[in-house]
């Protein structure tokens, strides 16, 4: 079995900093009687900022990027050092690897990190993984190590992801710090409520922290029906969180998230699914037929909605040049794509879903102007039966948005 963990810093380090000698000696007792019963193991570290604060006798958690990255300097050779030293007395070899957000979102450094990670397995290391942050600043981080163990797990195509926490469960918010937060023992899927018809979104005076970090600042959107929306602002301002907020992947802190001025929370999940069509920043494939990849999107799909659906996203020529055409079987993850190949294919995804919401987060980053061009014309068509958010770096993109919405520090101008 191949087994990612992800271990965090309070388990890792004591309130002051200091590593936790029990605790780390433990976890690697543990994790190395798992691989002598023949499993395969990664380790998601986090613990490199937390041990340098320690290690330089600092007050406390540095408020400053320069500081935090000092410390995560220092501290990341301490925990790789007592890695190695406990480790070796059970007789295996540890292995460093520290990524940031783009080497997670850049498909050849992706692919290489994928390479380096198999290989290590199979030299029967067991890699230690981190976030690098040393360099990482907002703009390039994964986020926190829940969702790099997460990452790791679907790379390396594990049977299993163990997260370990110092929290009991899932609670409504962060129980360290809200003294009303609520432990919610199963995640329900929302049924039983009236259903809705789509007829605009709107985030009312939305906040929305992660990790600590406040990334959406009393931020507000209307989108009108049968409207074009774009948001633009530089990367780690919130783009990409605020659509992830109106697919209810997350919940505000404060404020409303509304569809159809209907709070999200009030939606059956079925029918906010319906609703919506979500295009993320990486397609993600699997290793089986180009039809099949297409038609998870709407399962009974004929070969007409197919070929609509590829048409708008300026793919359904490429897809006929190929020997089996849709039949074509592609790589794990897409591999055997190009990127501009992956993300068609994903909007063509969105167009056959057939949402009323469209929600596109950078749709033709990796395109050319000429595919560009055919799928924002079939954007512009789209706009009686759909509405669209489009979040873009691309002036070029922004152009065939009514209203254009400029984010900064989590805030909208």
């Amino acid at each position: 079995m191949r087994i990612v963990v992800k271990v965090g810093t309070s388990t890792l380090a004591h309130a002051t900093g200091r590593m936790n000698i029990r605790h780390v000696e433990d976890l690697v007792k543990v994790l190395s009687d798992l691989k002598n019963a023949g499993h395969e193991v990664i380790l998601v570290s986090s613990g490199a900022i937390g041990m340098g604060v320690g290690k330089l006798n600092l007050p406390g958690k540095p408020s400053d990027m320069p500081s935090k990255q000092a410390a995560a300097a220092v501290g990341q050779c301490e925990l790789m050092y007592t890695y190695d030293r406990l480790f070796l007395q059970y007789n295996h070899t540890v292995a460093q690897i520290l990524l940031t957000g783009e080497d997670v979102d850049h498909a050849e450094r992706r692919q290489n990190f994928e390479n380096t990670l198999e290989r290590l397995l199979e030299l029967g290391a067991l890699p230690i993984i981190n976030e690098n942050d040393t360099i990482a600043t907002a703009e390039i981080k994964v986020g926190d190590n829940d969702t790099l163990g997460a990452i790791v797990a679907c790379s390396i195509h594990a049977d299993l992801l163990v997260l370990l926490s110092d929290i009991q469960g899932l609670y409504t918010a962060d129980p360290r710090k809200d003294p009303g937060a609520r432990l919610i023992p199963v995640v329900e899927e929302i049924t039983g409520q009236p259903a809705v018809t789509f007829t605009g979104a709107e985030a009312k005076n939305v906040t929305f922290s992660y990790g600590g970090e406040t990334i959406l600042d009393n931020l507000s959107v209307s989108i009108p029906q049968g409207s074009i929306v774009g948001i633009t602002g530089r990367s780690g301002s919130g783009k990409s969180t605020l659509l992830k907020l109106f697919m209810r992947f997350w919940e505000t802190q404060q404020g409303e998230i509304a569809l159809s001025h209907t709070n999200v929370n009030r939606i059956n999940t079925q029918n906010l699914r319906e609703m919506e069509s979500f295009v993320t920043q990486e397609t993600h494939l699997f290793h089986d037929s180009i039809r099949r990849n297409l038609c998870i999107a709407k399962l009974d799909a004929t070969q007409e909605e197919l070929e609509d659906a590829c048409r708008k996203a300026s793919v359904h020529d490429w897809i006929q040049s190929l020997p089996q055409g849709y039949d074509t079987q592609i790589g794990e993850l897409g591999s055997t794509l190009s990127g501009g190949e992956r993300q068609r294919l994903g909007l063509a995804r969105a167009f056959l879903h057939g949402g009323s919401f469209l929600l596109l987060d950078e749709p033709t980053s990796n395109l050319d102007s000429l595919n560009e061009g055919v799928i924002l014309k079939s954007l512009k068509e789209e706009m009686g039966a759909r509405m669209v958010v489009l979040v873009s770096h691309r002036t070029s993109t922004m152009r065939i948005a009514d209203q254009v919405y400029s984010v900064e520090h989590g805030r909208t101008s």
